[in-house]
């Protein structure tokens, strides 16, 4: 007899693997955190903590072909602010910290219930059961999780952007250059995904249709 090919039962056993490896690997992130948090500190050093607009840079000299000389104005640089040495620095060390919570911590604990969420999904269709009211609740949560967490992301992100601004306007010092800190853009924090929300919206609307199918059901088994 050919054997036959358990789909939903191979997606569970993999989202139950998922969500223990990002659970675990969330967990050792906040013990280090919690016993040695100068870690990220050190760690965030290489990274950028912000992306800089450049105004009024000045004048630069040019040559053209001919050998004649002409002024090119730069009008914009953009570019990425990163801590070599942090130094004693209280501020800045407060500023990695939060960098760590608002724009760290979501990653690692959205996929932990979206991991969950997908699996008891899966775990109801290996038992045949689709069209239920557990199973629209489950679906409409995914939605609900999708969005919720870019809320959270946006919101985190630019509650640090205005940190970092007002740290880059305190404490930074370029001089005859005005500098600006980023929000926009695909290397900023206030950068949504587009496709994480247009995901959400269609599992909500996947939602909408599995109540109806329940509610169709529920019809048919009264018919009968």
């Amino acid at each position: 007899m050919k054997r036959r090919f358990n789909l939903p039962r191979i997606l569970r056993v993999l989202f139950d693997i998922l969500q223990a490896v990002t659970f675990l690997g969330g967990l050792f992130q906040i013990v280090l955190y919690l016993v040695y948090p100068q870690f990220h500190i050190t760690v965030l050093r290489s990274e950028p903590i912000a992306y800089v607009h450049l105004s009024n840079p000045g004048l630069v000299h040019a040559r053209s072909s001919t050998g004649d000389a002409a002024e090119v104005e730069l009008t914009s640089l953009n570019g990425s602010l990163v801590v070599k040495n942090a130094g004693e620095s209280a501020e800045l060390s407060s500023l990695l910290r939060w960098r760590f919570l608002l724009c760290g911590a979501p990653g690692v604990i959205f996929p932990i219930f979206l991991f969950g969420l997908l699996s008891q999904l899966c775990s109801k269709v290996e038992q045949g059961e689709i069209f239920s009211v557990r199973n629209t609740t489950l679906v409409r949560n995914l939605g609900i999780t999708i969005l919720g967490y870019q809320a959270i992301s946006i919101g985190g992100s630019i509650g640090y952007a205005y940190m970092v601004s007002r740290f880059v306007h305190r404490y930074v010092v370029v001089e005859g250059i005005q500098l600006n800190v980023g929000w926009y853009g695909n290397h900023g924090w206030f950068s949504p995904s587009a496709s994480l929300i247009v995901t959400g919206c269609l599992v909500l609307l996947l939602a909408k249709v599995f109540r109806q199918g329940l509610e169709l059901k529920s019809e048919n088994e009264l018919t009968v």
